[in-house]
């Protein structure tokens, strides 16, 4: 048995979640439902009127065209009240790239995770990992977390009973994967840590698998308090010339519940 009175726990105080209202984002709205509850965090529920939504209306109507989108906007947010009913929670329909959004509301409200779907805005696309998700990487000022492909609608809490942290090893700071690692060890949960190679793999498999070892060995290295989980991690890299393909392959395969993004200018949060 493995006690969790001596781990270290992260601290999850405000999760920002982007929706578009599309069905992919009230599924990754569920799953921050149950974050929020497990680790008593506030959501912050935020929808982005891009400038381009209202770019081609008349400049007379402009202003109305906005208005009526913000108003519309506003209305659908306050109809998940009966879902965050239970924890903290605010609305905030914001103008602006959704890039800038994420980051001006992360920074001012202190965010400690950004949780979106993977398709509607985010999609998969053949060359990326949602245009949304790839996107926020460069920005967003935490560990960006977004729902498996396979994930279905949940009548109550959802399922976390699989995650991939997936790190194109740019950097080594622990913050998403230590985010990852509490997540899989406090839920009890498998976590597989993904490192995607850009190109093919090499045609004699004894070369690929000598290029491939001391990459496993490094994401082995990456996660912290490894003995606390409850199930060894598995530790993948996979050849490709997408890593967006690559993530989306191996979330399938495994599947995975949640993914979680490394962010190379994310500083943990004590």
């Amino acid at each position: 048995m493995i006690s969790l009175a001596n781990t270290p726990r992260v601290s999850v105080k405000n999760i920002l979640v982007l929706t578009d209202f599309s069905r992919c984002s009230e599924l990754a709205l569920s799953y921050a439902v149950m974050l929020a509850a497990h680790y008593h965090s506030k959501i912050h529920l935020v929808h982005a009127i891009e400038p381009k939504t209202f770019a081609y209306s008349p400049p007379e109507l402009m202003s109305e065209v906005f208005e009526r989108l913000r108003n519309r906007a506003d209305e659908q947010l306050r109809g998940h009240e009966p879902k965050l009913q239970n924890v903290p929670h605010e609305y905030l329909v914001a103008t602006g790239e959704i890039d800038e959004v994420v980051q001006r509301v992360a920074n001012s409200n202190d965010v400690d995770l950004v949780v979106l779907g993977t398709s509607g805005i985010a999609q998969f696309h053949s060359d990326e990992l949602g245009s949304t998700a790839r996107q926020l990487l460069g920005y967003t000022p935490c560990p960006l977390l977004t729902i498996g492909p396979y994930v279905q609608d949940h009548d109550s809490f959802p399922e976390l009973s699989r995650i991939l942290f997936a790190t194109d090893l740019a950097c080594d700071h622990p913050g998403a994967a230590l985010y990852a690692s509490s997540l899989a060890r406090e839920h009890q949960a498998h976590l597989a840590v993904l490192h995607a190679m850009p190109g093919n793999a090499p045609p004699d498999s004894k070369e690929a698998e000598w290029m491939k070892q001391p990459l496993r060995q490094r994401l082995f290295t990456l996660i912290p308090n490894r003995s606390d989980l409850y199930y060894p991690p598995d530790c993948l890299v996979e050849f490709g010339d997408h890593p967006g393909d690559v993530i989306l392959q191996v979330a399938r395969q495994l599947p995975a519940d949640l993914i979680v993004l490394r962010n190379a200018h994310h500083t943990t949060k004590g």
